[in-house]
C-alpha cells in the first residue's frame, strides 16, 4: 500500500482568497440546480418561488400553486446584520 506524505497546510494568499469566493455564486447555483433534477428524479416533489407565487413541481413536470409570496427584500451588498 503506497503511503500518503503529510504536509503541512500552505495558506492562501489574498488573491487566492478572492478567486475562490468570486467562484461561490457559480458553484452554488450548480449545486440548487442539480439538487432540484435529483430531487425530482427520485420521485420527490420541489418547491420554487415563480412569478411571485410558491408552487409544487411533481417530477412529471406538473405544478401546483401553494399561496401568493411576499415581495422580496432587497439588501445592498456588504450590509451586515
Amino acid at each position: 500500500m503506497k503511503q500518503v506524505e503529510i504536509t503541512p497546510q500552505r495558506h492562501l494568499t489574498e488573491r487566492e482568497i478572492q478567486n475562490l469566493e468570486e467562484q461561490f455564486p457559480y458553484f452554488a447555483e450548480t449545486s440548487i440546480r442539480q439538487a432540484f433534477f435529483d430531487a425530482l428524479s427520485s420521485g420527490n416533489s420541489v418547491l420554487i418561488v415563480e412569478n411571485g407565487e410558491l408552487v409544487e413541481v411533481f417530477p412529471d413536470g406538473e405544478k401546483k400553486r401553494i399561496r401568493k409570496m411576499e415581495p422580496r427584500v432587497s439588501v445592498v451588498k456588504g450590509t451586515r446584520f
